[in-house]
């Protein structure tokens, strides 16, 4: 098997998308121009491990994604933590490979079912199951199916028969010192990998830092390997829906790293249209990080996601194979995927490390070696809090209080644009309500879900968390209250206004 590579400039920088054909022997790869080829492979990404290698399949940590022939066949690799993915479709003696979503469905002619309106709770459901869940498939139009592939390797056959290949996996850590030191020479590997002059692009890490735990950990950490450079929003939403101090400046200057600092409200001089390639996620407003777009540019960008789900203290921070049932809403660092392609950086998250292990982690969060680092209350944690302190970042200037990166739909404030409001209602009305099916059933199932839900909230609260988190894996999102909202359609408007740029760039190709 062999790699035919077809080069589309005016692609997103990182985006690709693979073609095979059955028995047929060629892989065809469309790629953006920052997509690094080789003879025998070809990668958007850095890893922990030697860069001349080119063995970004067999690291313990991948940002970004790749394929590699292997003999007979062409191995596919996903990043190595839950914020990013694969994609695969089939189609009679077809088969379409791709770290875009978008592109996926664009180069394949497909489209999304626009009577179906329940994309991102499908999303949202296969981040809470993590790996415990392996076959993930998002239904389209057609009755076909795209299967999602998380923290795996993918192995493609000339006949097109594909085998998922666990990642490989580090010893897990014994104690706060071996986890830390696991984590620091990750984070130093990456980095050494990201840089190295026989890239045809090198990205300069860059980390964002708040007055939180996690992204202040996460700091220490890129500190440590090299980074200088920060990035912070001035203010942030608290739990009480105001928006109070945030900014991490006065912490980096303690990790000596220079910090720029931003408004969330900037977003507003966005493009009007901006939150379009946020789209997996309708309830929280992401575009924000859209303000951060000319530093990011060549940036290896390290963030605190996953500090919820990896350095907490409640029980399920201990579950295995990288389930987080409780999360409600997917964070920026798991919607980004078509910005970051678009404008070329990589995403680090040092939580993401080693996230195998949450058992491991949570055994080493709640030991009585880290007590002295516990300050109780809802917002705790000691191994990023133990980081800080021992890096000289004083107590008192940080992880006094929750923080929402992010606001949320719930909240009083506006997600989008005026005109992006008025695009999405006129995208409603021609599109969506033309499907009578739809139109008939919804406004009756809003009202019989909101009675159900209502009358069942007073139980789970009842129930052990334990016998709570098994009736959630049972019913799944079925009385999740946003089921059968309009705001659900945002998945297919945003789709729909992203999949224009790889149809332009197509169309321009063909050309």
């Amino acid at each position: 098997m062999k790699v035919e590579f077809q080069l589309i400039s005016s692609l997103p920088r990182l985006a690709w998308c693979a073609c095979l054909r059955k028995n047929d022997g060629v892989v065809r790869l469309l790629h953006g121009p920052w997509v690094e080829t080789r003879n025998d492979c070809f990668f958007e990404g850095a890893w922990d491990g030697p860069f001349e290698a080119y063995r970004f399949d067999q690291a313990v940590m991948l940002v970004g994604s790749g394929g590699r022939i292997v003999d007979e066949a062409i191995l596919f690799a996903s990043p190595g933590h839950m914020g990013d993915r694969l994609f695969s479709l089939s189609m009679e003696n077809k088969l379409y490979v791709s770290n875009s979503f978008v592109f996926l469905l664009t180069k394949a002619g497909e489209e999304l079912d626009i009577n179906y309106p329940n994309y991102f709770l499908d999303f949202l459901s296969y981040y809470q199951s993590g790996i415990r869940i392996t076959e993930k498939r998002i239904p389209i139009q057609g009755r076909r199916n795209v299967y999602l592939h998380d923290c795996c390797n993918i192995l493609v056959k000339s006949d097109l028969t594909i085998s998922r290949i666990e990642k490989n996996q580090s010893d897990p850590p014994l104690n706060f010192n071996d986890y830390v030191v696991f984590l620091e020479r990750t984070i130093s590997k990456i980095f050494e990998n990201a840089s190295h002059p026989a890239r045809n692009q090198i990205y300069r890490p860059v980390t964002t830092i708040s007055q939180g735990y996690d992204s202040t950990a996460a700091s220490v950490l890129a500190g440590r390997a090299g980074c200088r450079e920060a990035v912070t929003f001035r203010k942030s939403l608290s739990d009480d829906g105001h928006y109070v101090d945030d900014g991490g400046t006065v912490i980096a200057g303690y990790l000596g790293l220079q910090t720029t600092e931003y408004d969330r409200h900037d977003f507003n001089k966005l493009t009007d249209l901006s939150a379009a390639e946020f789209f997996m996620n309708p309830f929280a407003m992401t575009e924000e990080l859209g303000i951060l777009e000319d530093q990011l540019v060549g940036a290896l960008l390290v963030t605190g996601i996953f500090g919820d789900c990896v350095w907490g203290m409640l029980k399920q921070s201990g579950l295995p194979l990288l389930q987080d049932p409780n999360l409600n809403v997917l964070s920026f660092g798991m919607t980004m995927a078509e910005f970051r392609f678009r404008v070329g950086f990589l995403h680090l998250p040092p939580a993401g490390c080693g996230a195998w292990h949450r058992p491991s982690i949570y055994r080493i969060t709640m030991s009585p070696e880290m007590r002295p680092w516990s300050v109780g209350g809802k917002y705790d944690r000691p191994i990023p809090r133990r980081m800080l302190e021992e890096a000289g970042v004083p107590r008192e200037l940080f992880g006094h209080r929750k923080m929402k990166g992010i606001p949320l739909a719930q909240s009083n404030f506006s997600l989008y644009s005026a005109e992006g409001e008025s695009d999405f209602k006129e995208f409603y009305q021609t599109k969506v309500c033309k499907s009578a099916r739809l139109h008939q059933t919804a406004g009756g199932h809003r009202k019989i879900q909101r009675h159900i839900v209502n009358h069942l909230r007073p139980l789970g609260r009842l129930l052990r968390p334990s016998a709570h988190q098994k009736l959630r894996y049972v019913i799944g999102y079925r009385l999740d209250p946003r089921l059968g909202s309009k705001d659900l359609y945002r998945f297919h408007w945003g789709f729909e206004l992203t999949r224009e740029r790889y149809q332009s760039a197509l169309g321009e190709s063909r050309t």
